[in-house]
């Protein structure tokens, strides 16, 4: 690891628990938000390019806490969720979650100010199934005197999800250079910013 990898990573550690403001003017095109930083900020060299993408091989899995009927779960690309019944969907449909946390690695998260801008990922999952869960036997009622308990037994209904993508691509927005790093460095880097140098 030379000189360069490890001061970016000193950077990327000391922006972790970055909060994101919610903004609701953003920009229209990613290309016009690159310009916009490119034009604030001093360019970076091509070193400082190769060093977030050596950060990106180094970390490939990223996992996000997403939020289902206020529940959370945190899941990576590939994983079941198991959660309550989804009644609005049916098997095979497409759901993007919007109400996301938390993104990050072992090393890096980024966290919004109770959520993150749906305009800073992408996380899709397919509805598997919608069936129901295992029996739960309920206790209803207890009689003292004759020490008995009264029970029935409940089987819920449950929906599984896969998540089908994670954090895809990314929409830069934000005018801070420690931010802009560090987003580039833990969220895969869309197609069009490997041929431009920032």
């Amino acid at each position: 690891m030379n000189s360069l990898t490890r001061r970016f990573f000193s950077n990327a550690i000391k922006s972790t628990n970055i909060k994101i403001p919610c903004t609701s003017n953003l920009l229209d095109t990613e290309k016009h938000a690159i310009t916009n930083i490119v034009s604030s900020r001093p360019q970076i060299s091509p070193s400082t390019i190769n060093a977030l993408q050596q950060m990106q091989k180094m970390y490939p899995y990223i996992y996000a806490k997403v939020y289902i009927n206020n529940f959370p779960y945190t899941v990576t690309k590939g994983d079941i969720i198991v959660s309550g019944y989804l009644r609005d969907y049916n098997v095979g449909d497409l759901i993007r979650f919007d109400t996301v946390s938390e993104i990050g690695t072992r090393d890096a998260t980024l966290k919004g100010n109770k959520f993150i801008d749906p305009n800073y990922y992408f996380i899709t999952g397919v509805v598997l199934s919608q069936t129901f869960g295992k029996k739960i036997r309920c206790r209803i009622g207890y009689k003292r005197l004759l020490k008995t308990i009264k029970k029935k037994e409940a089987q819920p209904k449950i929906t599984m999800i896969r998540i089908r993508e994670s954090v895809s691509q990314l929409r830069i927005v934000h005018h801070d250079y420690h931010l802009l790093s560090f987003c580039l460095s833990i969220l895969k880097i869309p197609n069009f910013l490997n041929g431009i140098q920032l």
